[in-house]
């Protein structure tokens, strides 16, 4: 069930990103990596399989927000978000918006069940 799903992941830190790719791969998940927000709106467009965002909140240029906004604007339906942060005063200011919010560094088992839960919530009827 879980290949049918894809998950992209959008990170400026490539190590961080790779690192999280590899661990879904490993999970049975089918996954896309793209280091800033442009490669991820031109993603979004190209491949209407991406099922899920799971993007850093602070990068250079367009920050995680920001990519979210122009997703829901060219994008329906537009995948669910799970935005990561480092940064505790981005916590608040994005959590009301995203499907869940991790705060770096979080376990792998953490990420697992964050994408399990957006991806279940997001099969429901709505």
């Amino acid at each position: 069930m879980r290949k049918q799903f894809k998950i992209l992941i959008v990170d400026d830190e490539v190590e961080i990103a790779e690192e999280i790719a590899e661990h879904l791969i490993s999970r049975g998940w089918t996954v896309m990596l793209v280091t800033d927000a442009d490669q991820a709106i031109s993603a979004l467009k190209s491949d209407p399989r991406i099922n899920l965002v799971l993007t850093d909140v602070r990068m250079p240029g367009l920050s995680g927000h920001e990519l979210l906004a122009m997703a829901s604007k060219s994008l329906k339906p537009c995948p669910p978000f799970i935005f990561m942060s480092g940064h505790e005063d981005a916590i608040g200011v994005v959590a009301p918006v995203a499907s869940a919010m991790l705060r770096k560094p979080f376990s792998l088992v953490r990420l697992d069940l964050a994408i399990n839960q957006v991806l279940a919530d997001d099969q429901r009827p709505k």
